[in-house]
């Protein structure tokens, strides 16, 4: 089964070769890891979060630098709607 998430703004996900910023809905299977980076200014990533591998990904509760694939603010596009 998978793992689904969303990186959030100002931090990048390196999956593999991949890179996936906010606007990207990230997948991670069974043997999967990824590193979470800060992107600082919407540059190049920046420094190195940390290493989390599938097993400690749990979707309720995401790490730094992640949030749930179905947040409230979450579009089918990735980006924020705000109202009001």
């Amino acid at each position: 089964m998978s793992k689904s998430f969303r990186p959030e703004p100002g931090y990048m996900v390196r999956k593999g070769a991949s890179w996936y910023d906010h606007r990207v809905l990230l997948t991670i299977e069974g043997d999967g890891r990824i590193d979470i980076f800060r992107r600082p200014y919407g540059g190049k990533p920046g420094g190195h979060i940390g290493v989390h591998r599938y097993t400690q990904l749990d979707p309720q509760n995401p790490p730094r630098g992640l949030r749930k694939a179905n947040s409230p603010d979450n579009n089918e596009a990735g980006a924020v709607v705000r109202r009001g």
